[in-house]
């Protein structure tokens, strides 16, 4: 997948090589199925607001992987799988998470008033919900198991709702 110079000299044999590499291509897939694809279908290049999007879903994709690879840790630890967790540390992650927080409701917020997006302003409703469960992760209250997985896809049940109660009212 990567020229031979680049993973020798980096020693990248394959992609799982690469720190965090799981996290970031969840994100990044989830992300590209979300909000690069069906705008791909318009035959329009993208703007600022097609930025912001991409880049507000992509920090609220990566707060649920970030969160989960938190709640896998020891998993992770025994598979040797590289997540931002494990490369960053607790406290380095949780500050990571805290500015993703920050930029997601930055990215809602210009978009819902500079470029008069309704639908953003509704979409701002999950930057306390993300905090909140950002938080518990941290802390020892975080869920486990199948609750866990709840809790994270909540902002996408939120957003889901959002989006159907817009889409029909």
């Amino acid at each position: 997948m990567l020229p031979e110079a680049i993973t020798y000299r980096l020693g990248i044999r394959r992609l799982k090589d690469i720190p965090a590499s799981r996290d970031l291509s969840t994100a990044i897939g989830w992300t590209m199925m979300t909000a690069v694809f069906p705008f791909l279908t318009q035959s329009k290049f993208p703007g600022p607001a097609n930025v912001l999007t991409f880049f507000a879903v992509f920090c609220l994709l990566f707060l649920r992987t970030t969160a989960l690879g938190i709640r896998d840790v020891q998993g992770d630890k025994i598979i040797g799988h590289e997540t931002v967790f494990k490369v960053l540390g607790r406290t380095r992650t949780r500050n990571l998470a805290a500015v993703l927080v920050v930029l997601l409701a930055a990215a809602l917020g210009t978009l819902a008033f500079a470029f008069h997006s309704p639908t953003a302003l509704w979409m701002l409703a999950v930057v306390p919900y993300a905090a909140l469960y950002t938080v518990a992760f941290f802390r020892d209250v975080a869920p486990r198991g199948f609750l866990a997985e709840i809790v994270t896809d909540g902002q996408n049940i939120i957003v889901g709702a959002i989006a159907a109660w817009l889409l029909l009212a």
